[in-house]
């Protein structure tokens, strides 16, 4: 018996190692040895060592597999080959560790209340997670391939998920951390108070009989869901703020100043005193009450020295200059001239030339260039040249370098501020040597008087002097070249005072075709008055407000004497021009910089996330509240206060922070589920295939 089952035994032996043979022959690469089939994505993936790093290719490749060690950090490198992860590819959901580090712990502080289940404990005491998360998670802990063609690489169960997490709990009802101010993570970019529109502009706009468009009475008016059915968006401006904003934007509500910005102008000078102390800015208009606007003093203060002079012209109350000091006086007289140089400038140049002193060195931006000029017609400046300036050509090519005044050099620039009201640009009330006879908007008349020309100056000779005044009326006489003075075209004051006649026997009707420069732009663009050149906002989201934003706040520094102060503190003032910022709020930046936030949160902008929750599958559960039965409105919270120091994060939400109980009541375990990928991205940045680098061919 002994020798037959020893017999058979071996035959059995044999028989099986045949049948072993056969298999591996006519198996097809030794498939029926694998652990299972390939996901449909993976399925063009033929070599086993194209994952499995320590795994080589063959038939018997299998045989290295048994004996061999895997190697799971060069195998999540295989995997990065053709995914990409960033920033942290093997950090905990990709996140850069010092992010990490701060969400653990302020997690750990808001769970410290809570009791660590048993199984935590004992998940910590046989597999310690600092050791495990040392090297990194690898691609393949979360991920298991070899279940099927069918199979969900991203389905990761959420005990799987409790093995790593520094708060432990059972489930999302037994144990999860309470909400923290979610979803809020910074105030709102576009300041809009809910509280004060619901309960005061919305009430006030539906009684006017005069809405052109329908007022918001549901959340579904000004919010929309977005293309991904997860976030919500908000409607555009034209589709719901148009209606009570769009005229504070344009300007038509400013009754007492002017509804362009001031660019450039001739300001108002103290012409005597000037004359008294032996200065004279050579031809300039006596009867002008304008303001140096911040971006002529960014134009002419390009070197630090001469940002000295402009801010201590700019101090100066240039209508009045007794008592000032030899230095100002020098500055007044320097700046004088480069105003007029600037003007010239840009009459004769191409306004792309004149803007390089913004960023001198540097090649100009096409696309800013036009934007920061809105296309200026060079027939807007010559027209001011003619009307203010008539002589300029000839005066400056007399016109000797009056250079900076010595010692302003040494002075210190002053300290950076905003102030509370921009420059004057228009007629100013409180002025006493405002023309009485002048009402506002009526343009000066352009006699003799208006256009002072110093006999002592030191910048004409007698000579040059009367030839240039003899060319001022030559010009002036001859038919057709008459020198526009605000509306009207008139020879003389006999002319105009006739033509004020007619006027006043003209019918009302006929009395309103006449406008002046302002009202012609009722559409917005440039325009000139008051000895000033004046750009009016076109609408929304207008280019040339938008680009001096950018621009200017982004040469915001924390040192003092900053040339573009000034440009970004008269356009954020609350009665600016385009009130920009009455809606859209502005962030610190680095070293004083500042950045308007231009639209509203978007879905780039959410990105990064741990937590998402898609609106669209819950719109069919809330009931008559709606929208306010998760996002319940907070009447007493200081939404306001969250803009005043430009920092992001400090805000005050119209809206209480959501509650976990208000999820709970749907989120069970028999009802809408509670595995942790539910709610939460377990890649909180995308992950992408890269596109190939793939060249034209050449011929």
């Amino acid at each position: 018996m002994r020798a037959a089952r020893g017999a058979v035994s071996r035959w059995t032996a044999v028989l099986m190692i045949g049948l072993l043979a056969l298999a591996l022959t006519y198996a097809g690469d030794a498939q029926i040895l694998l652990p299972g089939p390939l996901i449909s994505g993976h399925a063009a993936v033929e070599e086993c060592g194209t994952c499995h790093t320590t795994v080589g290719n063959g038939q018997f490749a299998w045989l290295q597999a048994i004996v061999a060690p895997s190697d799971a950090h060069k195998d999540a490198k295989a995997c990065l080959s053709c995914h990409q992860v960033v920033p942290e590819a093997l950090a905990a959901h990709g996140e850069m560790l010092d992010r990490l580090e701060t969400m653990t712990e302020r997690l750990r502080t808001t769970a410290a209340a809570e009791q660590t289940p048993m199984a935590g404990v004992l998940r910590e005491a046989v597999f310690p997670k600092d050791s495990a998360l040392s090297d990194g998670i690898f691609c393949a802990t979360c991920h298991k391939e070899h279940q099927g063609e069918a199979a969900d690489l991203s389905a990761v169960p959420t005990k799987l998920c409790q093995a790593c997490h520094a708060v432990q709990f059972d489930s999302f009802l037994d144990g999860h951390p309470d909400f923290t101010d979610f979803p809020f993570r910074r105030r709102t970019r576009v300041n809009f108070d809910h509280v004060s529109h619901f309960g005061e502009h919305f009430p006030k706009t539906r009684a006017k009989d005069t809405n052109t468009q329908p007022t918001p009475s549901v959340c579904g008016d000004c919010h929309q869901l977005a293309s991904d059915k997860k976030h919500m968006d908000v409607k555009p401006f034209k589709t719901v703020c148009s209606n009570c904003h769009l005229h504070q934007i344009v300007g038509t509500e400013r009754l007492s100043s002017h509804q362009g910005m001031a660019f450039l102008t001739l300001p108002g000078l103290d012409l005597d005193t000037l004359a008294e102390r032996g200065v004279s800015p050579g031809q300039w208009p006596r009867g002008s009450e304008a303001k140096v606007t911040p971006f002529m003093a960014l134009l002419i203060g390009r070197e630090p020295a001469q940002r000295v002079a402009m801010d201590l012209v700019q101090r100066l109350n240039l209508k009045d200059l007794s008592g000032v000091s030899e230095l100002e006086i020098q500055a007044v007289q320097w700046f004088a001239w480069q105003a007029k140089i600037l003007l010239h400038a840009l009459s004769t140049s191409k306004p792309s030339e004149t803007l390089e002193r913004l960023s001198p060195g540097s090649a100009p931006d096409p696309e800013l260039m036009a934007q920061l000029t809105a296309h200026l017609p060079r027939d807007v400046v010559i027209g001011a040249i003619r009307e203010w300036l008539p002589n300029l050509e000839s005066e400056l090519a007399a016109h000797r370098l009056i250079d900076l005044p010595e010692g302003v050099g040494a002075l210190e620039p002053a300290a950076a501020t905003f102030p509370t009201q921009p420059p004057q640009t228009g007629p100013s009330p409180q002025d006493d040597t405002e023309d009485a006879s002048l009402e506002e908007g009526e343009a000066e008349p352009d006699t003799d008087e208006d256009i002072t020309v110093d006999d002592e100056s030191d910048i004409l000779s007698e000579d040059e002097l009367e030839e240039a005044e003899a060319e001022a009326e030559e010009d002036a006489s001859d038919d057709g070249e008459e020198i526009l003075s605000g509306d009207e075209d008139l020879e003389d004051e006999e002319e105009e005072e006739e033509a004020e006649e007619a006027q006043e026997e003209q019918p009302e009707s006929e009395k309103s075709k006449v406008v002046d420069a302002q009202t012609w732009a009722e559409f917005g663009g440039w325009y000139r008055q008051d000895f000033a050149i004046l750009y009016k906002p076109t609408g929304h989201a207008d280019d040339f407000f938008r680009a001096w934003f950018d621009h200017s706040g982004g040469m915001l520094t924390n040192a003092p004497g900053s040339a573009a102060d000034a440009v970004f503190a008269v356009l954020t003032d609350s009665r600016a021009q385009g009130q920009c910022t009455k809606c859209h709020s502005i962030d610190a930046g680095d070293n004083g910089a500042r950045k308007v936030n231009w639209g509203t949160a978007t879905q780039n902008s959410k990105a990064g996330r741990f937590t998402v929750f898609a609106h669209e599958p819950h719109f069919g559960f809330p009931g008559e509240n709606g929208c306010f039965t998760c996002h319940q409105l907070d009447e007493t919270a200081q939404y306001q206060k969250g803009f005043e120091d430009h920092d992001p994060t400090t805000f005050f939400s119209n809206f209480k922070p959501m509650r976990k109980d208000q999820c709970a009541a749907c989120h069970t375990t028999e009802a809408a589920g509670t595995d942790c990928l539910t709610c939460h991205e377990y890649h909180v940045h995308d992950v992408t295939t890269p596109i190939m680098s793939t060249k034209v061919p050449e011929k």
